[in-house]
């Protein structure tokens, strides 16, 4: 797959307010543009994507799939698939990398991979093919 710059969004917060005046414009291109798919940096933003999406008519995941991040409770009144954080071992593991980093002065980068498994629920699938 690749990388259509006119389709990633930088978006001003993760709060998903700002949806309220630009979501259906941002819907609207990725239609224009016959998107069948989003990926989301937060559940919040991709929860007020869907209202947005099924607004203007789309069906998801028939139309368009949805995924967000963070697995938060609003994630699940959506039946959203998300990406799950681990965020008591980002914490516990970000604690112990700092006390490293200051105990042993690494030069170079210190990488750390954590579980963040992929939670396939009811907003993605293949998209229908219309008769």
């Amino acid at each position: 797959i690749s990388v259509q710059k006119q389709l990633i969004f930088r978006l001003p917060d993760s709060s998903g307010q700002w949806l309220k005046k630009e979501g259906p414009e941002i819907i609207d291109q990725l239609i224009r543009e016959n998107c069948t798919a989003v990926f989301c940096s937060g559940d919040t933003i991709a929860t007020a994507l869907i209202d947005h999406a099924e607004k203007s008519g789309l069906k998801i995941p028939e139309d368009f799939s949805v995924v967000g991040v963070g697995d938060y409770w609003k994630s699940r009144n959506y039946d959203l698939s998300t990406v799950q954080l681990a965020d008591s071992e980002l914490g516990h593991g970000g604690f112990d990398l700092l006390t490293e980093i200051i105990r042993t002065k690494p030069e170079i980068p210190v990488h750390r991979k954590l579980n963040c498994p992929l939670l396939q629920r009811n907003t993605t699938g293949q998209k229908k093919e219309k008769k």
